[in-house]
Parts: structure tokens; sequence; C-alpha cells
């Protein structure tokens, strides 16, 4: 016993004078843990691209989407309407609400850059009482009111097909309640983020880099909304990263080594507001891996939660990753790379109202989130008071209280020194990217 102690103490001691630490590598890290970091990345960029190949090679394959009449998808995949209401979908006594909407899915489109599989969309619109119907994207592009606003949602992971048209009668009645009858056109994306018996952290890797792809059809889609109708994109969890995709891709960039080569209206007006972003803080940043996002933007408002559970473990997806937008805001020195553009974005604190919550159901809940929000979503610059909105003493980022009082009257969100409409930017050229260079997408 004394012998073999012996030999593990001189082990030991071996191994430390064989392994210079200190200055040389940077943060004093030796170099079996610099070796075990490197290894971490090789095996989950390993395991990621595994998955990915294996799941994409199972997607099933349908007709050319520039087909006039899109077949209605079999209902063995997206299943019949939910019988159930859902949250908050009965109306109080006199509420009066547009009750249509779209619901536009990529769930049966190619979600990788070698599958052999389609690149268009399947539509239905909702007309009735749990009545969804098919369409197609002509039909859509034909009932949109040229000078009415067009609001497009887009929901995280982990959201089944029955599930998203449950959330998606709830949002509808959530937004046009807090436009006070204003005409709007809401539009509801759904990609396929459905996820098994059991989550893992590979299953959130893999589906943050379909999200991220999913840019590409969503971008096809804002292509076809008429010039003379704005558009604001709320996305939420793991739906930002599909929401920036798009407008990085609409504003020249690459996503997976891929480009966006369809039209780009260079006058339409966007607007994004991003929910429980599930994103590095600093990836809108210029020549980062969202840059050119916000110089296509007339405004970018993030829902800041400082509590949220879910978003505190976002760093642990990765070594050295960065806190997510959600949950850290936009940084000072992030407002600073910003130049310009940084007077288009804003922080709005909701963490008194959800507290640790993540789930949307918990924004729907929160009808003081959908009165902050509204202006931004309807295009209104002068509208109705909204939620009283105070400048935070911790993080520069405004504070959202529980209710507003009569005592003190809320201004309106336009008139705050904190934003302003801005109009879009040309973006700056953006040097070549490799596939290489694009790190695994994670949470």
């Amino acid at each position: 016993m004394k012998r073999v102690i012996s030999r593990q103490f001189e082990s030991d001691r071996l191994r430390k004078e064989s392994v210079p630490c200190g200055p040389t590598w940077g943060r004093h890290f030796c170099l079996p843990v610099a070796r075990a970091v490197r290894l971490q990345q090789v095996l989950f960029t390993t395991l990621c691209a595994m998955l990915i190949c294996h799941s994409a090679g199972r997607q099933s394959h349908a007709v050319d989407p520039a087909a006039p009449h899109q077949p209605l998808p079999q209902q063995s995949y997206y299943g019949p309407v939910p019988s159930g209401n859902g949250p908050d979908l009965v109306p109080p006594a006199g509420d009066v609400v547009d009750e249509g909407y779209w619901v536009i899915s990529s769930r049966r489109s190619t979600q990788h850059e070698r599958e052999n599989g389609r690149w268009g969309v399947d539509v239905f619109r909702r007309s009735g009482p749990r009545q969804v119907r098919g369409s197609n994207i002509q039909e859509f592009a034909s009932s949109l009111t040229p000078g009415v606003p067009v609001c497009i949602f887009t929901h995280g992971s982990f959201v089944s097909w029955p599930s998203h048209l449950q959330q998606a009668e709830a949002t509808n009645r959530w937004l046009r309640r807090a436009g006070a009858g204003a005409p709007l056109h809401v539009v509801f994306f759904t990609w396929p983020s459905d996820s098994g018996a059991i989550v893992t952290p590979l299953d959130v890797s893999v589906r943050g880099r379909r999200a991220e792809f999913n840019g590409l059809h969503l971008a096809w889609v804002l292509s076809q909304i008429p010039e003379a109708c704005p558009v604001c994109l709320i996305g939420h969890s793991h739906g930002a990263r599909v929401t920036l995709s798009t407008m990085h891709l609409i504003g020249g960039g690459q996503v997976q080594g891929l480009v966006y080569n369809g039209p780009k209206p260079q006058s339409k007006r966007y607007r994004v507001v991003l929910a429980a972003a599930a994103v590095d803080h600093d990836w809108i940043n210029p020549s980062n891996r969202y840059g050119q996002a916000v110089c296509q933007l007339e405004g970018l408002m993030n829902l800041q939660n400082r509590t949220d559970l879910a978003l505190g473990l976002y760093p642990l997806r990765q070594p050295f990753s960065n806190r997510a937008l959600g949950e850290a805001g936009f940084s000072a020195t992030d407002r600073y790379m910003q130049g310009p553009h940084r007077c288009k974005m804003i922080d709005v604190d909701v963490t008194p109202l959800l507290g640790a919550g993540h789930n949307w159901p918990l924004y729907l809940a929160t009808p003081q989130i959908a009165s902050t929000i509204a202006p931004f979503v309807y295009h209104q610059d002068v509208s109705q008071p909204a939620l009283t909105q105070t400048p935070s003493a911790g993080n520069g980022s405004d504070a959202l209280p529980k209710r507003a009082t009569p005592e003190h009257a809320p201004s309106p969100l336009a008139g705050r020194s904190g934003w302003q409409p801005q109009p879009p930017v040309q973006p700056r050229p953006m040097p070549a990217r490799t596939r290489g260079i694009m790190k695994p997408s994670g949470f």
C-alpha cells in the first residue's frame, strides 16, 4: 500500500513538473485543461454534424414551391386542428376581435444545405373558429392590404404542430387586444422544432442550428409581402435566431455558408421584437454572426428578463460562451460597436412580470407586455399610452412596472429618448466567410 501511494505521489510530481503553467498560457490554464477544452469542442462539433445529417435524411420531400396550388399536407404529419381552445382563447364579454390570421410552415421543407428537399413552404389560413384550411403563397400575398402592418411571429424550440396552433390562437388575440382595433395582418411562421421523449443538450444545439437555417425560408416569405406593407417580426427563444438570421440574409450576410439570392426590397420597413432571445448578446455586432441584421431595421426591441432560468444556463452550451441577449441585454460595448445604429436598439426589462419564466404562454398571460410592444408592432410612431418605462439604475435598460397607475400617466413608447424610428441604411461590404468559421450553434 505504501509503495502504491508513493508511486502515485511520484507520478503527480512528475506531471506537475512536466506541464508549464504561468503567463505563457494566457489565463494560467495548464496543458491538460487546454487539451480537454479542445477535445470537448471537437466532440461537440462531430456529434452535432452526425445528428444533423441523420435527421436531414429522414425529412420528407414535396412538390415544387412555385406551383400555383400547394396540396394540403398529410394529416399524419401535421395532425388535426386541436379541439381545445388553449390558453386565453375565450374573449371577455363585449370583446370583438378579428380572428383571421395565416400560418406559414417550413416543417416539410429542407432543413439542411445538403438535403435534396424542397425550398417552399406550406400556407394555411385561419378564417373561422378552429377552421384552418390549406392555401398558397399567392393567395396570402394578394390578401395583404397596402399600408396595413404585417406581424410575423416565430416560436422557439420544442413546439409541436398542435401546440403551435393553440399558441397562435392566443397570440392573435393578445396582439389585437393591445392594438385597440387597429388593422393588422398576423402571420405565424412555424418550423420543425418538435422534441422527443427526452430532451438533451444536444437536441437543444441541433434545434438552434436548424432555427438559423430556417431564416432562408422566412426571407423568401418576406420577399412575397408587398413593399407598401411595413413588417414587424417577433421571435421567441430560438425564434429570435430565425428572425435575426432572416434579417442578416436580407442584408447580404451568410448563414451556414449560404446566401439568399431572392428579391430584397430596399424600401420595405422592418422592425424586430425579441422575447427571451436565445442568441449571444454580441452576435448582432458588425462582422459578427448576424452583423448585417441591424442595418436593415427601423428599430430593435429586446424584452430582457434578467432572471430567466433557461437563459441562465445558456452559457453552458459550450466553453467560453457569452450570455444570452434575452438575459443580459445589450452591453455598452455592443452599443458602441453599432455606431450610428445604436439608436435603433432598446432593452425593455420584463423581469418583474415574468420572474424565472421562459415559455411563451407566460408572455400571453401578461397584457402589459402586449401594450408595450403594440406601438412597435403596429408601426405607430405616436400611439396611445403604453406601460410606464423607467430607466433601471443597474444596467441602463428600461424597467417595466407591473401596472400603470392613474397618478403616473405613461408616455408613448416612441416619445422616449431611448428609441426613434430610423430609416434603413445600406449594409457595409461583408468579408467572405467560410463554413469553417461558423462555430457550433447551441441552445
